[in-house]
């Protein structure tokens, strides 16, 4: 039972957050970009982390944050906007919704601003006063204030954010786990008991006194494995 902790970067601003969240998760949490990912079976709990493109995850988390069904998920992401922004709040709204339709429980959820890609900016600054994107004072400030982030704050209030869950992911686990033990030693001592029968049916039909494993016996004896695996099919 394991934790999977997933990335989209483009610029290092999410992976540098996603560094530090992993270090509030349980020891043995799995850590790789999005696109090493390959089969998400093997979890239990899934959080994954992206950048925002037009309010939405990146276009490469947001297929792969579709692929995640029926576990338990939490969420982080980078932006050029202000983290206490509508805009904001409307991300954090579409990431939950995201993962929620597919029966997935989110648990935490994490935003900052992100260095803004410079090709954008540049972009921006192109663009004629009459543009709903020119790069007016105000534009010009959250750039500014972009490219400093994440910065220490961020990466603490980041660690902050999952520390709070981090004992229900762990919780979440043991139960799991606890369960998992539970349904294969039923599974094992249901085999045990029919092994048990077949072998006292083979016994009593070929009146043997005595009954031995193979490797405790160095000489002689019948080997009798196909007519207790037959009677075992048959107990089944």
């Amino acid at each position: 039972m394991k934790i999977l902790l997933t990335y989209s970067s483009k610029t290092g601003n999410t992976k540098a957050v996603a560094e530090a969240i992993l270090k509030t998760l349980p020891q043995g949490t799995d850590f790789f970009a999005v696109s090493e990912v390959k089969d998400l079976n093997n979890y239990d709990a899934v959080i994954v982390g992206f950048w925002i493109d037009k309010g939405l995850p990146n276009e490469e988390a947001l297929n792969f944050m579709e692929t995640i069904k029926n576990k338990k998920t939490g969420y982080f992401f980078t932006l050029g906007a202000y983290p206490d922004s509508p805009h904001a709040e409307d991300c954090h709204k579409s990431a939950k919704e995201l993962l929620t339709k597919n029966g997935n429980e989110v648990l935490a959820g994490f935003g900052c601003q992100g260095k803004i890609d410079p090709a954008l900016t540049e972009m921006f600054k192109s663009l004629p006063k009459d543009h709903p994107h020119y790069m007016n004072e105000e534009r010009r400030k959250r750039h500014e204030e972009a490219a400093k982030h994440p910065d220490k704050k961020d990466f603490e209030n980041a660690k902050k954010a999952f520390e709070k869950k981090s004992q229900d992911f762990q919780a979440f686990l043991n139960s799991s786990q606890d369960k998992l033990n539970k349904e294969q030693m039923a599974k094992l001592k249901k085999i045990e008991d029919v092994y048990v029968k077949a072998i006292k049916k083979v016994a009593a039909d070929g009146k043997y006194d005595y009954i031995f494993e193979a490797e405790a016996l160095k000489v002689g004896g019948e080997d009798i494995t196909a007519r207790v695996l037959k009677e075992m099919e048959a107990l089944k």
